[in-house]
């Protein structure tokens, strides 16, 4: 056999194995990951990474890995590794979103979920996270708006009807602030009313 074509299927072969232990990295990380051993877990999807750094669902699942533990800049920089390698991942852009906002850069979270819902234009995730963005900005009726979509798509999603409360509550609307606490009371959410006199100073 010419040693040029042998040389060329060793390199297929351990192209293939490279991918496949990769592949096999991430399920460990996921399954470690789900029992709440992120460290393991971050390790695990590092291992994925190093065999193949083009990995974007191992960048994905380490970002939500720091995320849990509240290392918001590192989950950051792997949902943006995720979505340069794929720029169509849609849910890298909502957990970015989501990291966006508990950094308090809520241009940046609107921005991703912006792309998000174009991506999955019934994202709920989507519309809630960045309702939630223009609420911190106090931009109420585009928040208004976000949250209203949510509960079209899913009427059962309360903090939806919570955070479109909160938006009401911003804007003077109290009316329909209580009528949105009155359905998550409904829904269960709400059980102690200090929660919703909470809501309410939020905007006094």
């Amino acid at each position: 056999m010419n040693v040029l074509i042998l040389l060329g299927m060793l390199l297929i072969s351990g192209h293939a194995w490279g991918l496949e232990t990769a592949k096999g990295d991430l399920e460990k990380g996921i399954n470690l990951a789900k029992s709440n051993k992120l460290e393991g877990a971050i390790t695990e999807f590092a291992k994925a990474i190093k065999m193949n750094p083009k990995y974007a669902s191992a960048y994905f699942n380490r970002g939500q890995a720091y995320g849990l533990m509240g290392k918001i800049d590192k989950a950051i920089s792997d949902y943006s590794k995720a979505i340069a390698i794929k720029p169509d991942f849609e849910s890298a852009y909502n957990n970015r979103c989501n990291a966006y906002i508990t950094k308090g850069k809520n241009d940046l979270a609107i921005l991703d979920c912006s792309k998000a819902i174009e991506l999955k234009p019934k994202s709920t995730f989507a519309y809630l996270n960045r309702g939630r963005a223009y609420n911190n900005k106090k931009i109420y009726d585009k928040a208004i708006i976000d949250f209203s979509e949510v509960t079209e798509l899913n009427p059962a999603i309360v903090e939806a009807y919570i955070n479109r409360a909160s938006a009401f509550f911003g804007e003077g609307n109290y009316k329909s602030g209580m009528e949105d606490i009155h359905q998550a009371k409904l829904i269960g959410a709400i059980k102690d009313p200090r929660e919703i006199e909470k809501l309410q100073k939020v905007h006094i």
